[in-house]
């Protein structure tokens, strides 16, 4: 692909999605196959995976990236030297393999970075080199140099009711199709087709009065023609590529003008936004009128799309509005809004854009975005000093956004275990109003110095956090998630995952997608804790999804990890161990001490006590201790130190746990007992595991419940109780079978061979073994459904059922569907 060979069509941007963005590739680099350089805008991150996944394509292709322009062209001089060193190893890369030289960050609006890219580009022309500029803004100024131009669209998603056009490649061949077949109607259908254009999908008046009151025939036409699809009383164009032709045709000023008629047809159907979208679109330049229109219309257009919808309506209201120092605001608020909707690099975009702001408050909340923003991708310390900084500037300016960030400060810190930091959440929280009337306001003033004592070890907070949680209401989002937070905090699990449920929904009626994967992350890791494996599996796979939906770099170190406790107490060494060097791996935030439990976790599955005090020791004496997993990890580590012979290691942690189990934790008061037992001898043991059985203990904790069950059972078998011990193996191995924990299930049955009951066969051959989840995956697949169509069905991902499966064919012996098919017949 020679730059000159792209003259006619390289300036215009096309428009690609990730399919079409690779076809686009094979066809310029893989078929013309004569180097050159073509520009991606708008942004670097995805032109780097696309580029991956094209050479995993094209094996015999390489791509680098020149690590001197990682954060984009310097000034002309330096760019020419630093280039030139990356072009030197092309060259020599190029004369035996074809090579993709990915260059970010490029700015075409720049003089001399628009020099560089017309200079190499020619360079490379000719040679099995393809320069592959990513742009932050495909501008005009590359038609002077010619260089093809795809345009990227970022991570936003579609918003229902607002379209905004792009061009579709000349040389494609349904433009030419739609062209002709646009010339060949009359002059009313025509004008017909433009309204419709411009609307999108509309009621059938509102389109025909957007064309100055066509006719119903003229819709006939264009229906029997095969351009619009008509369902009751709605009318659309059935193809986006046609759309944008249509669009494109007119003239700019006859573009504003079926814009107007548009916003004026939509007066009939109340829709303000979309009439405010309208009437925005048919301004020429600058025009208050339409941005406060806009405005206005914010919560409706939030109610109908979300956030992405706000953002987009906020942006353009920046975009026009005549009043000094409004735009900078508006740019945050948008921002914000990109944010709450998962929009990463929109909102990044949109910050940059906003630069200077006067507000104070506009100046706090973009700090606050930037923070949050780098949480997904920095350095923890440097996520944790923006939010700080946010929260400090918005103190005095905006309360509300200060007792919320102050929220966000103190479960970052109390997650991270890092006692400096709560101390500074606690600085930040006196300056929460006494006066405050709002009770969350009440409650993060009062929670956050409780949360410092706590992670001290200072249990006597407990119950006033729980007097405040039972007061605390009104609660939503992102409030009720710092709520579960504090009922973690203190070992009020059942209260933490009622909280965390309610958060989930929401936020996803919200439409506030940023905040849902951290919701799924504690969401899953308090059910792991409860061994409610299904339930934190899904949670953890969904916000694993979320986070590479989102572009989070940290790669999931926290699901990861959470995962690592699933595979743990089902005893699958081989899933354990992996997912527990993917949270560790490189991750700045990662969390050794949650890895280090987990692995503890899938010792004690495993029957090896010794092993797991060795793992576990890890959390309470080197360097993964963590204030907060020392009290979760608590009964694990005793019954380790029990088993392999460190009852003085057992009795120092057991004190500590039982401190905070009297101080008032739900958990540890129903934990408690069962630590008791394996501390006391015989005959107080039985009295502590019984009492621990009771229903105002474990009734709703029955993986706490089956354990005790085992210990209980082994003690009363060592004395010799052999037939009292049985019911409690047996109850035992029912209830690890139906959680899905198939090591203890094991070590129960062993334990009831060794009491002299006939043992039960271990292969399972109906659905008895299987649990719930498994069942439903079982029972879809068997019936011919595809694994992504039971995903659908589920509301679980395709890589969740897989797993499902995989489980359910080794639990019954078998390895196809039609066995499958067989076996739930005779089961």
């Amino acid at each position: 692909m020679s730059t000159a060979d792209s003259a006619d069509a390289g300036h215009r941007p096309y428009p690609a999605d990730r399919d079409r963005f690779l076809t686009l590739l094979d066809r310029w680099i893989v078929v013309d196959s004569s180097g050159g350089a073509l520009v991606t805008a708008p942004d670097a991150a995805d032109a780097a995976s696309l580029v991956r996944t094209f050479a995993l394509r094209h094996p015999e292709w390489r791509s680098i990236r020149p690590a001197s322009l990682a954060k984009g062209l310097p000034p002309l001089i330096d760019g020419v030297r630093a280039f030139a060193e990356a072009w030197e190893k092309a060259l020599r890369i190029g004369q035996e393999h074809p090579l993709v030289v990915l260059v970010d960050t490029a700015d075409p609006s720049t003089r001399p970075h628009l020099a560089l890219m017309e200079f190499f580009g020619r360079r490379s022309a000719g040679t099995r080199i393809t320069l592959l500029f990513s742009a932050t803004d495909a501008d005009e100024r590359l038609r002077e140099i010619g260089l093809p131009t795809i345009v990227l669209p970022a991570n936003d998603v579609p918003v229902q009711g607002i379209w905004q056009p792009t061009r579709t490649p000349a040389d494609d061949g349904s433009v030419r199709l739609h062209a002709s077949a646009i010339d060949a109607l009359p002059l009313g259908a025509r004008r017909l087709l433009s309204a419709i254009a411009v609307l999108g999908e509309a009621e059938i008046d509102i389109a025909l009065t957007a064309a100055d009151n066509a006719e119903l025939s003229d819709l006939d036409l264009l229906e029997l023609a095969g351009m619009v699809t008509v369902d009751v009383e709605r009318v659309r164009i059935l193809d986006e590529d046609l759309r944008s032709q249509v669009y494109f045709t007119l003239a700019p000023d006859e573009r504003r003008a079926a814009h107007r008629r548009a916003a004026k047809a939509l007066e009939l159907a109340g829709d303000s936004d979309l009439q405010a979208w309208q009437w925005s679109a048919a301004a020429a330049g600058p025009d208050q009128v339409a941005a406060d229109a806009l405005l206005a219309s914010v919560d409706q257009a939030r109610r109908r799309g979300g956030p992405a919808s706000e953002s987009l309506l906020i942006e353009r209201a920046a975009q026009l509005t005549e009043k000094t120092g409004q735009r900078g605001s508006l740019l945050v608020r948008a921002g914000l809004a990109a944010w709450r909707a998962g929009l990463d690099r929109r909102a990044q975009r949109l910050l940059a854009l906003a630069e200077p702001v006067d507000d104070p408050e506009a100046r706090a909340t973009a700090i606050f975005v930037a923070g949050a923003l780098a949480q997904r991708s920095a350095d923890p310390d440097d996520a944790f000093d923006l939010l700080v900084s946010a929260t400090e500037a918005a103190s005095s300016e905006s309360p509300g956004l200060a007792i919320d960030l102050t929220s966000r400060v103190a479960g970052v810190a109390w997650w991270s275990g890092r006692l400096d930091w709560a101390e500074a959440a606690v600085h930040l929280s006196k300056r929460i109003e006494p006066t405050a009337v709002s009770s969350i306001d009440r409650f993060v003033a009062d929670s956050i110095p409780a949360g410092l004592r706590i992670l001290q070890h200072d249990f006597t907070a407990i119950p006033d956090v729980l007097t405040a949680l039972d007061a605390v209401s009104g609660l939503e989002g992102r409030q009720l998630v710092f709520a579960s937070e504090v009922a973690g905090l203190i070992g009020d699990d059942e209260r933490a995952l009622s909280l965390q449920g309610a958060a989930i929904t929401s936020i996803r009626e919200g439409g506030s997608s940023s905040e849902l994967p951290f919701a799924l992350e504690l969401f899953a890791f308090v059910n792991a804790w409860h061994g409610q494996l299904d339930a934190a599996a899904v949670a953890a796979d969904q916000a694993l999804e979320l986070a590479e939906k989102y572009g989070e770099r940290r790669r999931g170190p926290f699901q990861y990890a959470v995962l690592a406790h699933v595979a743990a107490l089902r005893g699958d060494e081989v899933d354990c161990r992996r997912f527990a060097a993917d949270a560790l791996s490189g991750s700045p935030d990662a969390n050794p001490a949650t890895v280090r439990w987990a692995l503890g976790r899938l010792e004690l599955s495993l029957g090896r006590s010794a092993d797991a005090f060795r793992e576990l020791s890890e959390i309470y004496s080197g360097p993964a201790q963590h204030p907060l997993t020392v009290l979760y990890a608590a009964p694990d580590y005793v019954e380790a130190a029990v088993d392999a012979g460190h009852l003085e290691s057992a009795e120092k942690v057991a004190e500590l746990f039982d401190r905070w189990a009297e101080a008032g934790s739900p958990w540890g008061r129903a934990v408690m007992p069962r630590l008791r037992g394996l501390l006391a001898d015989d005959v107080q043991a039985v009295g502590h595991f019984e009492r621990s059985l009771q229903p105002d203990n474990g009734l709703l904790r029955p993986y706490d419940r089956a354990r005790t069950q085992l210990l209980l059972g082994r003690r009363l078998r060592k004395m010799r109780r052999r037939i009292d011990s049985r019911e409690h193996f047996r109850a035992a191995t029912a209830s690890f079978t139906q959680l899905g924990m198939d090591a203890w299930a094991a070590q129960a049955r062993a334990e009831l061979r060794a009491s002299g009951e006939a043992a039960t066969s271990t292969r399972i051959e109906t659905l008895n073994g299987l649990t719930a989840q498994e069942v439903q995956v079982a029972e879809l697949v068997a019936t011919g459904v595809s694994n992504r169509d039971v995903a659908a069905e589920l509301h679980l991902s395709p890589r969740t059922v897989e797993y499902h499966l995989a489980k359910v064919y080794v639990k019954l012996g078998i390895s196809s569907r039609t066995q499958l098919s067989a076996a739930l017949g005779a089961g």
